[in-house]
This record gives structure tokens, C-alpha cells and sequence, in this order.
């Protein structure tokens, strides 16, 4: 069922959206038995989304997925931007990734930005003639942070919204998904890595936040409606 408020596919027998958790306009609770474009045949196979009964003529197949045409045409027009890789009632059984395997990924990608950082400080000393931080050049150490920034944005939202993942995500074989069952994107990249920074600035407490929750989301993955996941379990 597609939720009339955001655009999102639901699963037929949903009462509240999955992902704005609005109420849907209906909630189909019984299994057609009949084709809903040609009621004189038996249904053969069911929209996944939907319920909608589906003969041997209907019906549309994406990545293994049955659809009928209208919610396929949800996929086509854009009302979900990428084609889920998870249903929703896949997403109530994935793995939140643990603890141990966040923290890990997250110094691989320290250890990484650690050595972008020192390049780009021997770069602009090369450049300027004066080390980063040094008393007497203000705005160019404000020129070296911002740039710093930057880089360290670049890198998280670039890779994130190409993949899904860091590289210290894919070495642990981790990967962020949306609420919608879709592989996270460049825009939402962008929230989130803009929300870590509140999180680390609160003294890392956004971060830590993950210990106590139980889907292992921090505050960054809250704002930004995103789960990291173990990626075998998307099969992507």
C-alpha cells in the first residue's frame, strides 16, 4: 500500500505508514482472490505491497519482487527515490550491527581522515610557508580547518551515498539503509553526517548513544532516519 502523506510502499495489511507513521488510507487485511484488473480471473500471484490479486497477465517483477502496476509505477515516478532493497516487514528482522563492529569501522575511518589531515597539514605548509596552527597566520589556520571540514564531509557523504557505506563500514561488512528499505542516499548522507557533528560536539554523547539503544542507533542515525545494518542480510 502506497501511504497517501510521504510516497512510501507498505506492506497490505500496514495500518500506520512505515515511515511517517501516518495513518494509511486503507488496510488491506484480506488476500484477493480475484485479479484486480480482470475480475473474471483467479488471482495467480499477489502485489507484495498492496494485496491486489494478480493473474498470469498482471503484475510487475523487480528484483524478484511481485508488484502490481500502480505501485510499480511508484518505483518508476519517483515516490521512492531508489528501488528498496528490503520490504518493510524485512527491515522489523534485520541485525543491528553491534557495538564492537561500529566502533571498529569508525577507527578505520579515523585512522584514514588521520591520514588525509596530515597530507593536506604538509600540503599547506608547503604552500604557505607556515605549519598549521601556527600563532602568528589566524586566518590560515581558519583556511586549513575549513578545508579539513570539509575533506572529512566529503568523504563520509560521497561514500555513503555511493555505496551505502565507509570504507571502515565495508570492511566490516556494514552498510547504512533508510527506514524506507532503501540504500542510504546523497542527501541523506549529507543530514548525517551534519547531525554527527551535534553529536560529537555534545562530548561525544550522540555517538555514545548507541549503547543504550536497542535498534544500536545513534542520535546522527536518528535525525538522519537511518539503521546500520550487516550487509549480508540485504544480499547487496
Amino acid at each position: 500500500m502506497v501511504c497517501p502523506n510521504c510516497g512510501t510502499l507498505n506492506r497490505s495489511d500496514t495500518e500506520l505508514c512505515f515511515q511517517c507513521k501516518r495513518p494509511l488510507a486503507e488496510s488491506s487485511l484480506r488476500v484477493a482472490t480475484r485479479c484486480v484488473s480482470h475480475p473474471e480471473r483467479p488471482a495467480q500471484d499477489h502485489c507484495s505491497v498492496c494485496g491486489s490479486g494478480l493473474c498470469e497477465d498482471c503484475g510487475t517483477v523487480v528484483s524478484g519482487v511481485v508488484y502490481c502496476h500502480a505501485c510499480a509505477g511508484v518505483l518508476e515516478s519517483g515516490g521512492v527515490d531508489r528501488e528498496p532493497v528490503l520490504r518493510p516487514e524485512e527491515m522489523l528482522r534485520l541485525r543491528p550491527a553491534t557495538v564492537g563492529a561500529r566502533m571498529a569501522a569508525g577507527l578505520m575511518d579515523a585512522a584514514l581522515l588521520g591520514c588525509g589531515v596530515v597530507t593536506l597539514a604538509l600540503l599547506f605548509w608547503m604552500i604557505t610557508g607556515t605549519p598549521p596552527g601556527a600563532p602568528t597566520q589566524p586566518d590560515a589556520n581558519l583556511v586549513f580547518w575549513l578545508l579539513a571540514f570539509l575533506g572529512t564531509g566529503a568523504y563520509f557523504v560521497l561514500s555513503i551515498a555511493s555505496d551505502g557505506a565507509t570504507p571502515g563500514y565495508g570492511q566490516m561488512n556494514l552498510v547504512l539503509v533508510r527506514s524506507d528499505g532503501t540504500l542510504a542516499d546523497l542527501r541523506t548522507a549529507l543530514v548525517r553526517f551534519l547531525a554527527s557533528v551535534l553529536s560529537a560536539l555534545c562530548l561525544m554523547a550522540g555517538f555514545l548513544w548507541m549503547v543504550i539503544d536497542k535498534e544500536r542507533r545513534t542520535w546522527h542515525d536518528h535525525l538522519a532516519g537511518t539503521y546500520v545494518v550487516q550487509r549480508d542480510d540485504l544480499g547487496v
